[in-house]
């Protein structure tokens, strides 16, 4: 099983006014390190605000979002800012970043003050060296990580439900969508999207800062084995209102789901989270049919060209065979270019004998830079038309899992 350390240098800011200080702790951190950690220095407490408040400029009022930065090293003493006032100031604007403070020997009580207000460790300058700096950073990740799953947990109502995004082939947008919904669905839900899938899952691609444990190692153990704490660990905090779980990153992962390790993991994730949402390949597989029986809600995900829609129609027949209800059942277009001929939300509805929740328009623009930005363009750009409509959808998608008690028809 991956390990999230191994995945991925760390990206650590170090915030200290002292040179000498500073020239140290780096040098600590890289001797005999191999290149773990990634240190940025600023030397005051404005220029370590400024680095943290990265906004949109169409989303101002809109949480912080830091990208940069897995953990800081924050020295309490600074040129414009003094003593617990210090990390205060970083907690409030950033607190979702683990914080380990550096100290003198005479302020030990005021970075045991610091950890009582948030802070995920602290260490005396002069008495730690590298080793010792680099295990406490790579623990207030780990710890802050578990922290925010069970705070966030207290939002969890009971009774999650499953919604499925199904592309009807390769590249329609189906990760996009998953996403963008997961995005939407957090404002006041506890979110979980997973990549439960045999091969490469996208996610990380959609989110380059982050890394994490992937899903094939619980496919390899026996299903007895599986439990809710066993998943707890391959969360993945997207730092944006909902948790990721990642499905295989190289070729060396790829394992096929047991159709059991499936339907047991579902039965756990729901008990975790109101919404799970799932990005399914689409190629069907004995897995895939046991994911898609169970779900509340079953979005298939197409273009608006001809072959994308015979997909969207065959993937409907095997759907319908399998039992899975009308109710449950709908279809997202996506559209990536502004055809003229393209078909209208109405033909494909006839055509397909589906619903149509909605087609989200074309933006090349906006969403190379979402997805340069590392962001679902709902938070990225939400005053742009296509996520005005992936709002929709995300909140059109909910209502149906929300109304749907099982997938399955009686048979």
């Amino acid at each position: 099983m991956s390990n999230r350390f191994e995945l991925q240098v760390m990206k650590i800011l170090l915030v200290e006014d002292n040179a000498g200080d500073a020239r140290l702790m780096q040098e600590e951190l890289r001797a005999g390190l191999d290149g773990q950690f990634e240190l940025t220095l600023v030397e005051d407490l404005k220029a370590a605000l400024k680095m943290l408040s990265v906004r949109q400029p169409e989303d101002v009022g809109a949480k912080p979002v830091d990208a940069s930065f897995d953990a800081m090293l924050l020295d309490l003493n600074l040129p414009d800012s003094q003593g617990l006032e210090t990390f205060q100031s970083v907690h409030s604007t950033a607190p979702w970043l683990p914080v380990v403070v550096l100290t003198g020997l005479e302020d030990e009580g005021t970075g045991l003050r610091a950890v009582q207000e948030g802070a995920q460790d602290y260490l005396v300058k002069g008495q730690v060296s590298g080793p010792v700096v680099a295990r406490s950073l790579r623990f207030a990740v780990e710890r802050n990580r578990s922290l925010q799953w069970h705070r966030d947990k207290s939002r969890y109502v009971s009774g999650g439900r499953i919604i499925s995004f199904l592309g009807v082939k390769g590249g329609v947008g189906t990760t996009t969508l998953a996403l963008n919904t997961a995005a939407v669905l957090a404002h006041d839900k506890l979110v979980i999207a997973v990549e439960l899938r045999a091969d490469y899952g996208s996610f990380a691609s959609h989110f380059r800062k982050l890394t994490g444990p992937n899903l094939s190692g619980l496919y390899r153990m026996d299903e007895a084995e599986l439990s809710e704490s066993l998943l707890e660990q391959h969360l993945v905090n997207s730092e944006l209102g909902f948790y990721l779980m990642f499905g295989p990153q190289s070729v060396a992962d790829f394992h096929e789901v047991p159709a059991g390790h499936a339907g047991k993991m579902l039965s756990l994730m729901t008990k975790m989270g109101d919404f799970v949402i799932l990005d399914l390949p689409p190629s069907p597989d004995v897995a895939q049919e046991v994911i898609i029986r169970r779900s509340n809600a079953v979005v298939l995900v197409s273009e608006r060209d001809d072959s994308s829609l015979m997909s969207a129609k065959m993937t409907i027949e095997r759907l319908l065979r399998l039992g899975v209800s009308s109710d449950a059942l709908s279809v997202t277009v996506v559209s990536k270019s502004p055809l003229v001929d393209a078909y209208p939300a109405e033909k494909i509805e006839a055509m397909l004998k589906v619903r149509v929740l909605g087609i989200v328009p074309p933006a090349p623009d906006v969403c190379a830079t979402s997805q340069k930005a590392g962001t679902p363009l709902v938070i990225h750009r939400p005053r742009s038309a296509p996520a005005n409509m992936l709002t929709s959808l995300a909140q059109r998608t909910a209502a149906i899992a929300a109304g749907t008690s099982a997938v399955v028809v009686a048979q």
